[in-house]
């Protein structure tokens, strides 16, 4: 029998607009990240209650604090086990980590290991200095997913965009630079995995949720919602994450979400 994965992305961390966070930046979440975390807990546990969700067991969390913390706050809200699963930390991006793209570019040793400078063919197997390539960490999950699939419905694992994305090159047998940041769960959206296809289940909107009147607007106003919002925003943090919201709203990819 095909089991499905179910995941979410972790909650918002601080950090700067732009940088690179793999798993040598263990941030913690911000201030609006826990608020966040918060939102997605109670719209997991309503959506358990009311049946529209999968009734979770457990929570399993990759071991960087910004999972964990999120894991928290849903185990206790909704009453799940928490259990730590070292694979599923995000990417190393060794000397990278922690960098943004422009301090990486300003870099003369560092500024040939970004996409731009590498051809294609070298991609899957280029590796920055200290750092997992995306072949190896793709095969770090590989060997994780035949878990995750254990737990079915029972096990809600909470992730990394960076994994998230892995398990998408997975499931649509693509290299993973195809995938990188094109098409993420966001923050309180539930992604399920399945076979060769995945896909968000339940309310799209949960992530911008908090944002008024975008629950009875138009699919063309939203993104003018959005962005109205972050113009009078003066948390750095949301502004990133709606930011980024702006740019990938309901992307459609193929066997994506919709």
């Amino acid at each position: 029998m095909t089991r499905l994965i179910y995941a979410m992305h972790h909650a918002p961390a601080s950090k700067r607009e732009g940088q690179i966070v793999g798993s040598r930046t263990d941030l913690p979440l911000s201030t609006y990240g826990v608020k966040t975390a918060r939102r997605m807990a109670t719209w997991l546990r309503d959506g358990m209650e009311l049946g529209t969700l999968p009734l979770f067991r457990r929570v399993i969390t990759s071991p960087l604090l910004r999972a964990q913390q999120t894991a928290v706050v849903l185990g206790q809200e909704c009453g799940l086990e928490i259990t730590i699963d070292e694979r599923l930390s995000a990417q190393d991006f060794g000397a990278l980590d922690g960098m943004t793209f422009d301090e990486i570019r300003a870099n003369p040793e560092l500024r040939g290991n970004l996409w731009e400078a590498i051809p294609l063919e070298l991609r899957q197997q280029h590796t920055p200095p200290g750092a997992e390539s995306n072949g190896a960490f793709v095969e770090r999950i590989i060997l994780a997913k035949a878990t995750m699939e254990q737990t079915g419905a029972e096990g809600l694992h909470i992730l990394h965009g960076t994994v998230i994305d892995a398990l998408i090159a997975i499931v649509q047998q693509r290299p993973l630079h195809e995938i990188e940041g094109k098409n993420r769960a966001y923050e309180g959206r539930l992604l399920a995995f399945v076979a060769d296809r995945y896909f968000a289940v339940a309310d799209s909107l949960a992530p911008v949720s908090h944002i008024p009147h975008i629950d009875s607007a138009t699919a063309e106003a939203r993104e003018e919602l959005i962005s109205r919002y972050v113009g009078n925003c003066d948390c750095p943090d949301e502004r990133i994450h709606l930011r980024k919201l702006i740019a990938h709203f309901d992307r459609a990819d193929e066997g994506g979400i919709e």
